[in-house]
């Protein structure tokens, strides 16, 4: 995380078990978002470290985007397995409410 003001580094995690495809910060400021291969983990930006506070399989393969709807309830996810996925956050779950399926690999 980088103060663009001050052109200074705030915080920083590192994923060292697999590629990182995609970053998103939620709507509100509170959560990161990383895909990764086959994974979407969710950091806390407050208490940044290199442990996600969850980490959910939710493609077969790589994760190529992860984003927040606007009020932060929801957040959605592409993947090379050519499926987009929209995934309810309200609860400690992950719920898949929708899979889109597409005719090529996702990368936004």
């Amino acid at each position: 995380m980088w103060d663009v003001v001050d052109q200074r580094q705030l915080e920083s995690i590192a994923i060292k078990d697999t590629q990182t495809n995609s970053l998103s910060i939620s709507p509100d400021g509170q959560q990161l978002a990383a895909g990764c291969y086959q994974t979407l983990r969710l950091f806390d930006c407050c208490h940044l470290g290199n442990q996600p506070l969850q980490v959910f399989n939710v493609h077969d393969r790589n994760v190529t985007t992860a984003g927040f709807s606007h009020d932060g309830k929801w957040i959605f996810t592409g993947s090379e397995d050519q499926t987009a996925k929209v995934w309810d956050l309200r609860s400690n779950t992950l719920v898949c409410q929708r899979i889109l399926q597409v005719s090529s690999k996702l990368n936004v």
